[in-house]
């Protein structure tokens, strides 16, 4: 029945796509109707055979999404176009990078970013070397800029890859230390590097810029991400705070204890979602806008884990602890504040500007910022894990000719190549594992994963 009743919301759902937008877009062949479709048959269709057989949905989405891709020439995929593929993988990037920066610890960066550098740039780098050499003897590229396009194109790390399995690794007690958050810090600045010197190798084959300038684009976004993503965060929390303020706490029914109202609460966690969701989607497409798209990646992770780092909840014991500076208890029930009744006196009533009331509004923003921060988190998750991901698989696998990519004087030299630049991206990342105090598990850990 909750299947069945699961159909029905996405029949309705077709139906009322189809009553209002343009008729030309919800027929085969629209750039509505084709993604929709190929992306809810790979879902259910792949999902429900790798179900049955135990596999993961995802690799199921891929080849159904690769199948219909290639039937009759594109029959069920003509209205994907180049733009709604460009538009779902920047947002996917958006979500993607936001749950790796909601993950990120500033302090831990801070002391690791030797570490976190080297493993972003030099397994990357010596990938892409590997790569181009080979591919230019196998491949016949005419010379070698445009076989390091192809090599730094392949050898930048998959966020949406990598990174759930990470979080899933630190949701359960294993990335708080050791490899498992370095890797999550490094993620993203590698994917930023590739995509960096994508575009050097471009502008030297195309583009009239002068080489310094091409150089210099690379620091100019990690730097100017950095900056923008912070100052971001920080405008998105003062804007929290002045909102949080329209409502005061009310007392609860213990004495002198006060809380946001709950109403007040939703209307704050749907201000703060969309708030984040635009400035992070703004951050990536300006990026493209400008043509400095590592910048805008590197914009969102720092946005995400500035955020984090604001809303990280405060070391309180699991008791009621007395806060000598403020003269007050903080209760362990969420969004909550007890104010200390000096000499009996009647608690303020919500709305009276007491020193004690005051303390109340104070402790409830801080209450109300870390419980925030871990929905903000859960909502992307959910999101990723039920939207973007078999939208974004749908998208790629449609796109994949198989008759070219099985080709006989294809196929074997580009297999070749590929495993010859992951094999030292292995050893080198290997290498930039030693000498951080990781056991031969971890270290061997972080070659694995770093495929």
């Amino acid at each position: 029945s909750v299947s069945l009743l699961r159909g029905g919301v996405v029949v309705l759902g077709f139906l009322a796509l189809w009553c209002v937008l343009p008729r030309p877009l919800m027929e085969r062949g629209g750039v509505v109707f084709d993604p929709l479709f190929v992306t809810f048959v790979s879902t259910v269709v792949g999902g429900s055979v790798c179900h049955f057989f135990r596999l993961p949905a995802l690799v199921g989405v891929l080849l159904v999404a690769m199948i219909m891709g290639n039937i009759a020439d594109g029959y069920f995929t003509e209205g994907i176009v180049s733009d709604v593929r460009f538009v779902s993988s920047r947002i996917g990037l958006t979500v993607i990078v936001s749950r790796s920066g909601f993950a990120v610890n500033l302090s831990e960066v801070k002391k690791m970013w030797k570490n976190v550098l080297a493993l972003s740039l030099i397994p990357m780098v010596m990938e892409a070397v590997v790569h181009a050499l080979v591919a230019k003897e196998l491949m016949g590229f005419p010379d070698y800029r445009w076989a390091f396009i192809q090599g730094f194109c392949v050898s930048g790390i998959a966020p949406g890859v990598v990174v759930p399995p990470l979080l899933g690794l630190k949701a359960e007690g294993f990335g708080h230390t050791g490899p498992t958050s370095l890797m999550l810090s490094s993620v993203v600045l590698d994917s930023v590097g590739s995509i960096w010197a994508t575009s050097f190798f471009i502008d030297l084959v195309f583009s009239d810029l002068p080489v310094w300038l091409s150089v210099a684009l690379g620091p100019i976004q990690l730097i100017g991400g950095l900056i923008l993503g912070a100052l971001a965060a920080l405008t998105l929390h003062g804007i929290t705070k002045v909102f949080l303020t329209e409502v005061a706490p009310i007392q609860t029914g213990q004495h002198n204890v006060y809380e946001y109202p709950k109403a007040h609460e939703r209307d704050m966690h749907h201000k703060v979602v969309i708030l984040y969701t635009v400035l992070a989607v703004a951050l990536v497409f300006l990026g493209e806008r400008f043509a400095v798209a590592g910048g805008g990646a590197i914009g969102v992770l720092s946005l995400a884990a500035t955020l984090a780092h604001l809303w990280a909840p405060k070391a309180v014991p699991a008791v009621i602890q007395r806060d000598e500076t403020l003269d007050m208890e903080v209760m362990t029930e969420p969004n909550t504040i007890s104010v200390p009744d000096p000499a009996g006196a009647s608690a303020p009533t919500p709305g009276t500007q007491s020193v004690e009331w005051g303390e109340g509004q104070k402790a409830c923003e801080g209450a109300f910022f870390p419980s925030e921060r871990q929905r903000l988190f859960v909502e992307y998750a959910f999101l990723w894990d039920n939207i973007v991901t078999p939208a974004l698989f749908a998208m790629a696998g449609s796109n994949i000719s198989l008759r070219a990519s099985f080709d006989g004087s294809y196929f074997p030299n580009a297999i070749s190549t590929i495993l010859a630049g992951v094999a030292f991206r292995v050893l080198f990342a290997w290498a930039s594992s030693f000498g951080q105090g990781f056991a031969i598990e971890q270290i061997i850990f972080v070659g694995v994963g770093w495929v």
